[in-house]
């Protein structure tokens, strides 16, 4: 019911990369026909009962999340917000990654395992008895399976599967 609110709302929903438009009433959102599924409802504490009554009543097809808020609590549910989104494409993106590993052949995993512990293409091509050649071809293959195009981005991801412990300290023997 305050438009300053609800324009503030939408600029900061914005600012996070969201898509935003808001409505000064349910009534006005009723009345817009047949809108697409929200991702996150805010409303004063006094309207949330009435919105769930009438998505329950009207079978709305949507599972909005509700951010009961009034506008001193604007900033911090803004935050959980962020949070929630940010912390679900980070755990999708491990996930992805995680399947990616376990994608790979032995072999190629045995030389994830080195390239993460800090070895050489030499060191791995000794360690596992097999050619300087065979080791770049099986970081290729791996580096291509885990769609990563640096060292950097593939200590990333091996950090996402709990391959690396920062904690050694330094290169294992």
């Amino acid at each position: 019911n305050d438009p300053a609110l609800l324009d503030h709302c939408e600029r900061e929903l914005r600012e996070c990369g969201f898509a935003a438009q808001g409505f000064g009433s349910l009534a006005t959102w009723r009345a817009r026909g047949a809108p697409d599924d929200p991702l996150c409802w805010f409303v004063s504490p006094e309207l949330a009962g009435e919105l769930c009554a009438l998505l329950a009543a009207d079978s709305v097809a949507c599972s909005p999340v509700l951010l009961v808020a009034s506008p001193d609590q604007l900033g911090t549910a803004l935050y959980a917000l962020r949070a929630a989104v940010i912390g679900s494409a980070q755990q999708q993106r491990d996930r992805e990654i995680e399947q990616r590993v376990a994608s790979l052949t032995p072999r190629e995993r045995e030389v994830l395992d080195a390239v993460v512990a800090g070895r050489t293409n030499r060191e791995i091509a000794a360690q596992l008895e097999i050619s300087i050649r065979t080791v770049e071809s099986h970081r290729a293959h791996l580096m291509e399976k885990l769609r990563v195009r640096s060292l950097s981005a593939l200590f990333h991801a091996a950090m996402a599967c709990d391959l690396v412990h920062l904690a050694q300290g330094g290169r294992p023997s």
